[in-house]
This record gives C-alpha cells, sequence and structure tokens, in this order.
C-alpha cells in the first residue's frame, strides 16, 4: 500500500493524538463511529491482509467481512477479549470515560474564517510530544492521559473563532506551548483544497 510523504504529511489520519485519546478513537472505529479517513485507510490495509492470508477470495469480500464484524459488534467483541487476555480492564471498552483524564482541556480556536488547508502532521506529533504523549528519551516517563482530540480536517469549513482541535494537558504551561506549535500546523484558506484519494497505489 503506498502513500506519498507529502500528501500523508499535510493530513493526519482520525481526529486524535495521545495514548488514551488514540484508544479511544479506535473504540469508536470498532463500533462503526471512526472518523471517516481513518476507517477507509484501515478497510484498505485490511482487505489486503485478508486476501494475502486466503481469509476471503476477493477485496470486495474481505471488506464485506469487515464491515459485517463490525455491524455485529464482534470486532469490538474481540478487543474487549484481547483486553482481559492482557491484564487490562475490560469495561472501558464500553465506557472510554474511564481511561486516564487530563488535568486541562483548552481549545485551539481558529483565527479566520474559510477552510482547512493544510494540518502538518509533524507538527501536531510534536504538540503531543511536548504535551507528554511520547519520549524524548527512553527512560522518559509517558503521559497516557495527553494530548489533541478532535483535530479538524483538510478541507472542513470552519468559522472564526471554532475550535480547531481540543488540547489534553496536565500543564497549562505545556498546554501554551502545544497551542503555539498547533497555531502553525493549521492553515486556513479562503478556498478548500482540491480532492485528493486517500489510498494513491496498491503495490503488488
Amino acid at each position: 500500500l503506498g502513500r506519498s510523504a507529502g500528501r500523508s504529511a499535510d493530513r493526519p489520519l482520525g481526529r486524535s493524538v495521545g495514548n488514551a485519546l488514540e484508544v479511544a478513537e479506535s473504540i469508536r472505529c470498532l463500533r462503526g463511529e471512526g472518523p471517516a479517513d481513518l476507517m477507509e485507510v484501515t478497510y484498505a490495509i485490511s482487505t489486503q491482509m485478508m486476501v494475502l492470508a486466503g481469509a476471503a477470495g476477493t477485496l470486495a469480500a474481505a471488506r464485506e467481512k469487515l464491515e459485517g464484524s463490525i455491524s455485529s459488534g464482534a470486532a469490538l467483541s474481540k478487543f474487549r477479549q484481547m483486553v482481559v487476555e492482557q491484564g487490562g480492564d475490560p469495561s472501558v471498552v464500553d465506557d472510554p470515560g474511564k481511561l486516564p483524564r487530563a488535568r486541562f482541556v483548552r481549545a485551539l480556536e481558529s483565527p479566520g474564517d474559510g477552510f482547512v488547508s493544510r494540518v502538518d502532521a509533524l507538527d501536531v506529533a510534536m504538540a503531543a510530544l511536548h504535551l507528554g504523549a511520547g519520549r524524548v528519551r527512553a527512560e522518559l516517563p509517558v503521559d497516557h492521559a495527553v494530548g489533541i482530540d478532535g483535530l479538524a480536517k483538510s478541507g472542513e469549513r470552519v468559522g472564526r473563532g471554532e475550535p480547531l482541535c481540543l488540547i489534553h494537558a496536565n500543564s497549562e504551561a505545556k498546554a501554551e506551548e502545544a497551542a503555539r506549535i498547533l497555531s502553525g500546523a493549521i492553515t486556513i484558506s479562503d478556498a478548500p483544497p482540491a480532492p485528493r484519494p486517500l489510498v494513491d497505489e496498491v503495490i503488488g
């Protein structure tokens, strides 16, 4: 499955970055409620894997099986089983609100009216890193509660003052630094960007 670096770099998949926030988004995906772009790329990868493994004869048949496992609840049930087998709390699957939560949630507001034309994935990742969602050295701890949620997507129309994302932080100073980085990561233009496919090419 091939995607050009330039195209993926200005269109992060999904709307969440950060450990607990991404788990919650994954649960929404298994319920069939995930962001359209994330679901589409997940289906594209998964159908290829199923055909290669002999679990489906065609991509269309694989897609039908995958959609069926979500609509029937089988996919979510399997995830719940995985959580149990790894010693986790399966009740989180039904109530993601039990996941770690940050002390502060701050909205990054749009500076004007227009369309989201670019979201720099590297800058978004760096903002999450500054919040503590990742490590700069192996020995440092990871804050599972922090991150970015509700991230605006390329092509969406926004109004002045509307949230471009929500910053989840356990430090006001870190929230401020993340907001500074994210302000430069999201570009608002007068016209929407030209639509582009999520998957450019399947190799092999």
